[in-house]
């Protein structure tokens, strides 16, 4: 016997929650539910349903950065800045 398992709703991270349900409400059509705040994070989380009725979860989390300390990092905001590098032994050979 084969056993399937639902997977009830998807969770995407936004950046930005007003700007993205803007579009998605006025550029898309697609209404949002009322927000949520999560108390331990103090983010956002909405739900929009695709358009076969699938839930999707859409999360704001504030965006932070701490030192091994627990002391504030200010995040770097230049695109040149920083680069993902392929570990050894991850991924195809070049």
């Amino acid at each position: 016997m084969s056993r399937v398992t639902m997977i009830q709703h998807i969770n995407i991270q936004i950046s930005d929650r007003e700007r993205t349900r803007e579009w998605y409400e006025n550029v898309l059509g697609v209404p949002f539910a009322l927000p949520t705040i999560r108390a331990y994070s103090n983010g956002h989380s909405t739900y929009i349903k695709d358009p076969d009725g699938n839930q999707i979860e859409l999360v704001q989390h504030p965006l932070g950065l701490n030192d091994s300390k627990g002391e504030k990092v200010e995040l770097v905001h230049d695109a040149h800045s920083l680069t993902w590098t392929r570990l050894s032994g991850f991924g195809p050979s070049i």
